[in-house]
């Protein structure tokens, strides 16, 4: 016999090889959907759809800024290579113990 009595395991002797349908009761029957659960449903589908619709206009937009984004970044990496061009040749931003010529 196991050491639980009140949960009966395979291999327990007690336990009959056929199943005792008589024991089971019927579930009772559950009511039909009333009105107001209907327009409840309606309106829950109608907010999830709102909800899909407006999770996909974010994605195009976090897409689009994605684009956006990576195309800054571009014009900034070749905008800040011509700064430092400039820089290099221009006098002014020479270091200040760097030999100036005289005229």
């Amino acid at each position: 016999m196991s050491s639980h009595a009140d949960i009966p395991l395979a291999d327990d002797e007690t336990i009959p090889n056929e199943v005792n349908l008589s024991s089971r009761r019927p579930k009772p029957a559950q009511p039909l959907p009333q009105a107001e659960d209907l327009e409840e449903k309606a309106r829950l589908i109608t907010h999830i759809l709102e909800l899909q619709n407006t999770l996909e206009d974010l994605s195009s937009r976090v897409d689009s800024v994605k684009e956006e984004s990576h195309k800054l970044r571009s014009e900034n990496q070749v905008l800040g290579q011509y700064i430092k061009n400039l820089m290099v040749s221009s006098n002014l931003f020479q270091p200040a113990n760097a030999p100036r010529s005289s005229k």
